[in-house]
């Protein structure tokens, strides 16, 4: 997906002060990798984090609760000297199923 009218950070104004990269990530961006399995969610959504063309991290963007999955803020701890960040964002399910929100390949760039 290339519209990132959806893909919330925080803090903008003062990220590199803050030390932590907080995504608050739109879940219904990636749609469509939804399975279910045993009336529980069977699916996840990770964020993708490469600071200054470092190594890749990732984490969740969601938790379980009951039977769903909500979202949650992926964080990450920006290192220090940081000057810019690479994001995206991966969909899968339990039935094989895989989406991407990369800006079309390009990944979100972010610098502070």
């Amino acid at each position: 997906m290339g519209d990132d009218s959806m893909v919330r950070i925080e803090p903008p104004p003062s990220i590199r002060a803050a030390k932590v990269l907080s995504i608050d990530y739109a879940l219904e961006r990636l749609p469509n990798c939804r399975a279910w399995y045993r009336g529980f969610a069977a699916w996840e959504i990770l964020a993708y984090v490469r600071f200054d063309g470092g190594p890749v991290q990732s984490t969740v963007t969601t938790r379980q609760i009951g039977q769903q999955r909500l979202a949650a803020p992926a964080n990450f701890d920006i290192p220090d000297g940081a000057h810019s960040a690479e994001v995206w964002f991966y969909a899968s399910d339990i039935g094989g199923c895989t989406q991407w929100d990369s800006n079309y390949g390009q990944n979100y760039h972010l610098r502070f």
